[in-house]
């Protein structure tokens, strides 16, 4: 298992409940923690009790609402688990910092994030933050260098990535041939105005559609790589695909298959199999060799996480004695 250290908290004095003005918003410089980006103001509460949805948040961002404008960021009732994978891996986080062979759209879980006292991971436990920057505008930033500091000066977060080897699929040409062809230009519709048609001969650009179909499911995905249609399968299939097709053409993917017990992702009632308006699909594994021309293949690969070495409440005298 292999470790990468992320960053440390700095020593700095706060207004209660506030941080101090920054010097000004500038880029954030790697490898220099003399030179972070900070909110200009930021406040965090705790939660009431009334004011959190049961269980995970559910919504953009990951799941956490989180949301910014120029100069500005706020997120509601969520976790500390899921504020820490918003800032290093999450929507926040650049390219190059998402968790290797982890879904970066799907939410925070205690398989990327492990570590910590309970607190952490407890839905009981929420927090919500409200800030702003003036002169930011980018998510990277706002959602991501800037609360990265806060995390790590307000929650005294101090944490490293770690990775491990699993089972996992990867998503290869079949040996029959890529039954896909590359868009073209007018291949798909970029008037966003109309009403989504899935069974439309030129479907809208850049859409995303599921739908039953008598026993079965459908997708339509208009103008995306494979390496999308792999992070989508990881999150139907509850296992990591990673793209090894090498194909970096962009695709209309139309795919029908039936769900079964390995597509856990799908919530698929049973009545659903007695439809015989249509004739019940392959399963996911047949449908995508036989429609696309593609081959997920069980493989050995390394997953990446983030381990939290220290964290404590905002306003805490000293970290909780109760740890994982």
């Amino acid at each position: 298992m292999t470790t990468r250290s992320i960053g440390v908290a700095c020593a700095v004095a706060f207004a209660a409940g506030m941080i101090g003005p920054a010097s000004a918003v500038r880029a954030a410089t790697a490898g220099d923690p003399q030179d972070k980006q900070k909110y200009e103001t930021a406040t965090i509460k705790p939660c009431k009790a009334e004011d959190q949805i049961a269980g995970p948040a559910r919504g953009t961002a990951g799941g956490t609402n989180a949301a910014i404008s120029p100069g500005r960021f706020n997120v509601p009732c969520v976790t500390a688990e899921q504020l820490i994978y918003l800032a290093y891996a999450g929507a926040g986080a650049r390219e190059d910092e998402r968790l290797l062979n982890q879904n970066p759209g799907a939410a925070s879980d205690e398989k990327k994030v492990r570590g910590g006292p309970s607190w952490v991971h407890s839905y009981r436990d929420k927090w919500a933050i409200e800030a702003t920057a003036p002169g930011a505008t980018e998510r990277e930033v706002l959602m991501g260098v800037m609360l990265r500091t806060l995390l790590e000066e307000r929650f005294k977060l101090k944490l490293h990535r770690e990775r491990e080897e699993i089972d996992m699929f990867a998503l290869t040409v079949a040996r029959s041939g890529l039954k896909m062809q590359p868009m073209k230009p007018g291949d798909c519709d970029p008037d966003l105005s109309k009403p989504v048609d899935p069974s439309a001969a030129k479907p809208m650009c850049g859409n995303m559609n599921t739908a039953l179909k008598g026993p079965n499911t459908t997708w339509l995905l208009a103008g995306f790589e494979t390496s999308f249609l792999a992070s989508r399968l990881s999150g139907t299939l509850g296992r990591t695909v990673t793209d090894r097709t090498g194909l970096k053409d962009e695709f209309i993917i139309r795919l029908e298959f039936h769900p079964d017990d390995n597509t856990p992702g799908i919530k698929w009632p049973p009545e659903r199999d007695a439809d015989t308006s249509v004739p019940q699909a392959a399963t996911i594994f047949t449908a995508l060799e036989q429609q696309l021309g593609l081959k997920l293949e069980r493989v050995k690969g390394p997953r990446e996480f983030l381990v939290i070495d220290s964290i404590e409440k905002p306003g805490s005298a000293a970290p909780r004695p109760d740890r994982r």
